[in-house]
């Protein structure tokens, strides 16, 4: 299944120093994001043009809750608009009339359809694990998506990914419900954050050898605060405030939490392992010491899930290391 994100060139064109809100133009409610406003990314949100105002009344006619409203333009969207793969078209009336686009052109048309309808949202950036992605850990912003707010609660959601995922499977499975597409729609956050992530590292997984390293967190999105923990428990807004770089070595996890003054609250889990000949990991759901060698051949790790099935490693599942002798 294709999950695909920008290539790094586009990517910093496409979604790097973007946003422009300075800490006196924070929104004060959801509302402020039925408009434009400084907190919106300089590409255009075009929820004011006729031609989409004209397009959203007509998919949400005879509707009148904000969930049935929301659920109409985002499967019209998911159904309608087809991954550019040539990468060029990534603004949203571009993306309408060609009826194709980037995560970029997806994410602007949503947000601009969904506020046409009432309905607030917000344009998304950070890093997804995907095709073409940085798996495991969060240093590159590579991706676009979206947060909407419906019944009083904001939810992530990645329309890109999901039409793609619909394009790919409907003419091969035209026996699935509609609804099976929708696997990024309105999903526990937990959930959505094990592959999208707003809280973006300074540095290179696939390079950590072990060393000491300063780690720099950040989140682009105006306002955001990032609380974190280093002994394995689970983050809140009462756990340590990020302010300065952190002083990371081998065996560390990080975990942490980015809270927005109006949004969804994104979680990453980073742990900073480095292996040479094999460790020993302890895991906590057994309270047993699993050995883990590394194959040679293929520099993969693999751990014994609880069902005794051999499987990748998965960072997070097992915790805290130490190594063999």
């Amino acid at each position: 299944m294709l999950r695909p994100t920008l290539p790094p060139e586009l990517s910093q064109k496409l979604l790097g120093e973007q946003f422009r809100a300075a800490a006196n133009e924070l929104p004060q409610s959801p509302e402020d994001y039925l408009r434009p406003g400084p907190w919106d990314p300089y590409w255009d949100i075009p929820s004011e043009d006729p031609e989409i105002i004209g397009l959203v009344q007509e998919i949400t006619r005879g509707l009148t809750s904000d969930k049935e409203k929301a659920a109409a333009i985002y499967k019209w969207v998911v159904q309608n608009i087809e991954y550019d793969y040539s990468y060029s078209i990534y603004e949203a009336l571009p993306t309408l009339h060609a009826r194709k686009g980037v995560c970029n052109g997806f994410s602007l048309l949503l947000a601009a359809m969904m506020r046409a309808g009432g309905i607030p949202a917000k344009f998304v950036t950070g890093a997804a694990d995907g095709v073409g992605g940085w798996p495991r850990l969060p240093e590159k912003t590579n991706h676009a998506w979206n947060e909407i707010y419906i019944d009083g609660k904001w939810y992530s959601v990645d329309v890109t990914w999901d039409s793609c995922r619909y394009h790919d499977l409907m003419e091969s499975h035209p026996e699935y419900p509609f609804d099976y597409y929708l696997e990024y729609y309105l999903i526990d956050e937990k959930q959505f954050s094990t592959d999208h992530h707003k809280i973006l590292v300074n540095t290179d997984w696939f390079n950590y050898q072990g060393e000491e390293l300063d780690l720099e967190l950040s989140c682009a999105e105006a306002g955001a605060k990032i609380f974190y923990t280093l002994d394995l428990s689970e983050p809140t807004i009462n756990s340590t405030l990020y302010s300065t770089p952190l002083h990371i070595t081998n065996g560390t996890t990080i975990k942490a939490i980015a809270v927005v003054p109006q949004g969804v609250v994104s979680y990453v889990e980073i742990p900073f392992i480095h292996i040479n000949e094999g460790v020993k990991f302890f895991d906590s759901q057994r309270g047993v010491l699993v050995d883990i060698p590394l194959d040679r051949e293929s520099y993969q790790m693999y751990a014994y899930f609880l069902n005794g099935q051999k499987g990748n490693y998965i960072p997070g599942f097992l915790i805290a290391a130490e190594p063999l002798n």
